[in-house]
């Protein structure tokens, strides 16, 4: 009995460490994205950008012609990391100007270089949370927020790989049938 315990207790503490710490992956993590979805909640487009590519003087976009609201030009919406002194500027994403003749939906990441393409830094600030999912539904096209389209930009989505997630999985269920085990006894 022992032996289950500890082996359900090893899985825990190993799923929770996997878990908790940053471990290279075959396949490089999303960094961020920007997702409009349709009415039926199905992707319309989207763009996203992995830790390996991402450049902070990028801005990742969406080209698509009418799908923006061009009154938002100007007004950003621009994350702040958590807890850095100075304020360090995270993300932003909103309307951008890409000289392509009409406006753009896009994000860029992990930077304070480029505000000049949406217009200035931002007008929205808000604090970064991982993983971090943030409406953007304000920025497309009024006529498709009426349609029901909406648009979120994920920052940080990292997601667990599935070895590390079955681990933790089966170090709880160890642990749950050892306490149903113990309260029959």
């Amino acid at each position: 009995m022992r032996s289950v315990v500890f082996t359900a207790g090893a899985c825990l503490v190993f799923g929770l460490c996997f878990l908790f710490c940053t471990m290279p992956a075959a396949a490089a993590p999303l960094s961020d994205s920007l997702i409009v979805y349709d009415p039926t909640g199905a992707v319309y487009a989207s763009v996203s950008v992995t830790d390996d590519v991402e450049d902070p003087g990028q801005i990742y976009y969406i080209d698509i012609p009418g799908l923006t609201d061009d009154l938002q030009f100007g007004n950003g919406t621009t994350l702040i990391e958590p807890g850095v002194q100075p304020t360090w500027y995270s993300d932003i994403f909103g309307v951008a100007d890409m000289n392509l003749g009409h406006f753009v939906l896009g994000f860029s990441s992990d930077t304070d270089t480029v505000p000049s393409q949406y217009g200035s830094q931002g007008t929205i600030f808000l604090v970064e949370t991982w993983p971090g999912n943030f409406d953007a539904t304000g920025y497309l096209a009024p006529g498709l927020r009426d349609q029901g389209y909406t648009a979120v930009f994920h920052s940080d989505a990292a997601v667990p790989e599935p070895g590390t997630s079955m681990l933790l999985a089966s170090g709880l269920l160890g642990i749950a049938l050892y306490v149903r085990r113990r309260r029959r006894a």
